[in-house]
Order: C-alpha cells, then structure tokens, then sequence
C-alpha cells in the first residue's frame, strides 16, 4: 500500500472506531472489530479512488478481442466498484451491528447519500 493510500486508510480506521467509542463500544469488543475495521477503511479508500475514475468514464464501452469478437459491454470499471461496495456494505453492516439502532440507520442514509452523489455527479458531468 503506497504512502498515501496506507493514511487514509488510517484515517478510515479512526473514524470507525471513534465511532464505535462514541457509542460506549468498549476497547476490548474494538479490538475484537479491528480486521473487520481495517478492511472495511481499505475498501472506503478504493472505493473513493475509484468512484473518482468512474466518474470521468462510459458506462457502456465498445471493446475488440483481438480474435474478431468486437461489440460494447458493461465498463468493467463499474463491476468492479459494484462488487467492492457490496464487500464494504457487508463488512459496514457487521461494524453496525454493534452499535445503537438509530445510530446505525444514521450511518446507513449517509452511505446512500454518498452513493447518491456520485450517480448525480455523473449526470452532470455528462449534460
């Protein structure tokens, strides 16, 4: 992990335990989180990274196979994001159930939000 990726991802880490903390989580039931934790703020940082690519390309690209296949399909760009956030979702919702009801539904909406954004942003970028 470069320099920059391994701080963020930090940075990740401490947001999730801080939040885990604010709710009386104890340091022991965090340690037990801590892989869970670490792996959930890696994908949040490659999430970032690529909803950053993705939102400068095609959602639908034309490719050739070199074997006289050609045609369009799906941006892989976007699979892979897909099948990174269901990993996060899942590995979010793990960290969730620690905590308070109302808080996890909280977390939950800002997560759509976000998701929410980058499809907004898209559009406009592309009008």
């Amino acid at each position: 992990m470069d320099g920059m990726v391994k701080n963020r991802a930090v940075r990740a880490q401490n947001e999730l335990k801080k939040l885990l903390r604010t709710n009386n989580i104890s340091d022991e039931s965090v340690k037990i989180l801590l892989p869970i934790i670490q792996n959930v703020a890696w994908m949040q940082v490659k999430l970032e990274d690529i909803q950053e690519e993705a939102c400068e390309e095609d959602i639908i690209v034309a490719y050739n196979n070199g074997g006289g296949q050609s045609g369009y399909r799906e941006n892989p760009i976007f699979k892979s994001y897909e099948n990174l956030w269901k990993s996060y979702m899942l590995g979010m919702n793990k960290i969730l159930e620690w905590v308070p009801e109302e808080t996890a539904n909280e977390q939950k909406e800002e997560l759509k939000k976000n998701m929410l954004d980058i499809i907004k942003e898209r559009r406009r970028s592309q009008a």
